[in-house]
Formats: structure tokens, sequence, C-alpha cells
């Protein structure tokens, strides 16, 4: 690499340029260093060189390179988690990574107690009406119980939305289900837990 004060040999700034675009081509620098036949510490050593020369432009910074944020304050970080139910779901919805968005939720005070309430509250109302509303599709309008344990599928809703909810009955009073309305009509809104 040569020492501090001492000019560089001819061919380095061919080398660094060359690894410099290997390494942008690529995206990393294994594959780089598998490309060019060095090591990946030679590589890297060499792409920093040429920044620090001003041969190449500066490296733009991992931060810059991430979605935006999608936990920016608490209360929004607390809308996305009911809406999508877990950290993990939020990450490859946004492509944000998880490691940050553990972080995020750490630093607004939400521990696995929290999250967990959240994953809860996700399944009792978003996978809920859901899976009801397709089931429902089958008949058409808003079946009775005993049509929607008619068959298999109907029955496994109905036993989620007693698991969830304790009984249909809340399931239908929450989101202003009629018996045998029009599904068009009445797509159910969601009420506050």
């Amino acid at each position: 690499m040569g020492r501090p004060g001492r000019p560089l040999s001819p061919h380095t700034p061919a080398l660094m340029i060359a690894a410099y675009d290997a390494w942008r081509r690529t995206g990393t620098l294994r594959k780089a260093a598998a490309q060019l036949g060095l090591s990946h510490e030679r590589v890297r050593q060499l792409v920093s060189l040429a920044v620090q020369h001003g041969v190449v432009p500066a490296l733009p910074s991992k931060d810059s390179q991430l979605p935006p944020n999608p936990f920016p304050d608490r209360s929004t970080t607390i809308t996305v988690l009911k809406q999508y139910g877990t950290l993990a779901a939020v990450s490859r919805a946004t492509g944000y990574p998880l490691q940050r968005l553990h972080r995020h939720a750490r630093r607004y005070g939400l521990h696995l107690a929290d999250l967990l309430q959240l994953y809860r509250l996700h399944r009792k109302h978003v996978v809920a009406i859901r899976r009801y509303i397709e089931v429902c599709a089958r008949f058409g309008y808003h079946p009775t119980t005993t049509e929607l344990q008619a068959f298999p599928e109907g029955n496994k809703v109905d036993r989620f939305i007693r698991r969830h909810w304790g009984s249909i009955e809340a399931f239908r009073s929450a989101y202003r289900i009629v018996l045998h309305g029009p599904l068009s009509r009445a797509v159910p809104r969601q009420t506050a837990a």
C-alpha cells in the first residue's frame, strides 16, 4: 500500500479505478475481489485510497441508500405495526432493514410484550375481517353462523373469529355486520379496540 508521503506507484491509480468500478458493479467487496483476483481486504483498501486521493467520487453513505424510515415517531410506529402485524412484515413491505426497525421500536419504548399485543390486534382486526370477507364472497351476503359452519373454510374462519373476538356476535357488532346484508353495501369498518 505504500508509506505515507511516498508517491503512488504508476499502476495503482488504474487498479484503484478498476477496484472501485468492480465494487460498484457487483455490489460487494467479495464479488469484486473474486472478479479482480485480489483479496476483499485489498479491494477495500484500493477503494478507500481512490476516494482519499480524489480519483473517484466519495462513497454514498449506507443511510442514503435506505428507503425512508417507516418508524419516524412512536404513534406512526404503532399505526404501521397495527397495519402489518410484525416487524418482519414491515421490513418485507418497505425494504427497511429489520435490525434497524428493532432499534427504532426499542427507542420508542416498545418491547416484546407491546409488539405481541400489536400483533394480536392485527390478527384480531385485519386478518379476521379479511378471512371473513373471503368466505362471505362465496355466499354473496353475510351468512348466519350455521351457514358459515356448514363447510370447512367457513368453520375455520368461525373458530378464528371466536378465538380472537370471544364470540361471532361481538365481531359482527364491532363491524356493524347485518345478517344476509349485501357485501357490496357493507364493507365492514374497523372500530377502535
